[in-house]
């Protein structure tokens, strides 16, 4: 009896481990989604830029301006406060890049989070049937 008791307190654990981990992989698959628009954002900003036009750019704090268009550069984060400058096609290869490898987390989160739902399904039944 006391053996059946113990077996069923571990299924119950186990059960609350992999809920804190689908809590934790569905917050991943979130803040990667996010991720995932600001790209797409950011390649359709790329693309539509043109010497000679006015933009409208965010300066923080919700402050906008409106600049002309003179030179066609863009900042990619190396690392340690360094920036590497590129043109449009070099930049849009970059962002498709980062673009892809996003996509292919987000994918695997997804795959994950089905495992770990169906590993939590059988769990439960274990419980359910212990």
């Amino acid at each position: 009896m006391s053996g059946e008791k113990e077996e069923r307190a571990e299924l119950i654990r186990r059960g609350q481990i992999l809920e804190s981990k689908l809590k934790y992989l569905s917050n991943e698959l979130e803040k990667l989604g996010l991720i995932m628009i600001e790209l797409q954002k950011a390649k359709a900003s790329i693309s539509s830029l043109e010497k000679g036009n006015e933009t409208l750019v965010g300066l923080g704090g919700d402050v906008l301006g409106i600049f002309n268009v003179s030179e066609i550069k863009f900042f990619f984060p190396l690392g340690a406060g360094y920036y590497l400058k590129v043109g449009r096609e070099e930049a849009l290869e970059r962002v498709e890049k980062m673009l892809n490898s996003i996509e292919d987390n987000h994918k695997r989160l997804r795959e994950e989070i089905k495992k770990s739902e169906k590993e939590l399904v059988e769990l439960i039944r274990d419980v359910n049937s212990s």
